[in-house]
């Protein structure tokens, strides 16, 4: 097995990874998104784009170069089309877990048995806006590793 990053610079170097959990398992927001077709928050439009483009963007402007979307098969088709892009370097993978993943933590422990993941990584929800730049974080978190 490859050693781990022992730094923010050494992460940069391998390519940082990051999971973006798609689903929200909670239904505060019901009646905006779900509708006869049952769209999921990550995919619930602002400013006519779905959410999940934004988080995508926040992703690539921090560098971001491996992309997995974790998804309940259910709506996995809709996302379908993210997978295997590349946008601005970065590759995007669309990954399905069982109908038995009933919270994020459900769901990132699926994620994390497809052994699809190498080294330190992020983790965010499908439906966030931000625009944080995280390497401070990355750094304060190596230093205090």
């Amino acid at each position: 097995a490859k050693k781990p990053a022992e730094n923010y610079e050494e992460l940069l170097k391998k390519g940082i990874q990051a999971i973006c959990i798609a689903d929200s398992f909670d239904n505060k927001f019901i009646p905006l998104y779900n509708t006869s077709n049952k769209n999921p928050s990550c995919l619930m439009p602002v400013v006519n784009v779905p959410n999940i483009h934004y988080v995508i963007e926040f992703l690539l402007m921090n560098e971001v170069k491996e992309i997995f979307v974790a998804t309940a098969r259910t709506i996995e088709s809709r996302l379908i089309n993210l997978s295997e892009k590349k946008l601005q370097g970065a590759r995007i993978k669309v990954v399905a877990t069982t109908s038995g993943a009933l919270s994020f933590g459900d769901a990132l422990r699926e994620v994390a048995e497809m052994n699809l993941v190498k080294d330190d990584f992020l983790v965010v929800r499908g439906d966030i806006i931000t625009n944080i730049v995280l390497e401070d974080a990355f750094k304060m978190h190596y230093h205090v590793k």
